[in-house]
């Protein structure tokens, strides 16, 4: 879990990771936007459940930390913003769960002014929508 997650950080640079034109492109798109579906998961039980925070619950204070840094950092990585546009196109049902999911959390940060603020998720969000914009190219 801990190298997935350094991972997501961003790939390593030297030598890169290529597998232009073959299946393994795909996949490896697909396994990027399903990361971005869990950890948006991850995100909206935690924001759902936020009462419990109250009584210090550890798990659900690193849910509501994590993700957002997560997301935050796989969209600094050009790499992975291009997988994330390339599994656009190639997983339609994921990618329109994972903007639904996105939507969902857009309306419920708007419901809730401190989380709104505690959790700098919003470009992330526009972006992990419309990945195109990471690069001005919408």
């Amino acid at each position: 879990l801990v190298f997935i997650c350094g991972f997501l950080r961003c790939p390593p640079r030297q030598g890169g990771i290529t597998c232009r034109g073959k299946p393994e492109e795909g996949q490896l798109a697909a396994s990027v936007l399903s990361i971005v579906q869990w950890l948006l998961s991850c995100l909206l039980h935690a924001i759902k459940n936020v009462s419990e925070l109250r009584t210090d619950n550890m798990e659900l204070t690193a849910m509501l930390d994590k993700p957002p840094t997560i997301l935050n950092e796989m969209l600094k990585c050009d790499f992975m913003v291009a997988m994330l546009c390339l599994a656009k196109n190639e997983c339609v049902d994921v990618y329109l769960d994972v903007v639904k999911k996105c939507q969902e959390l857009e309306t419920l940060l708007a419901q809730n002014l401190t989380l709104q603020t505690t959790l700098s998720v919003g470009d992330s969000l526009r972006y992990i929508i419309e990945p195109n914009l990471v690069w001005g190219t919408a």
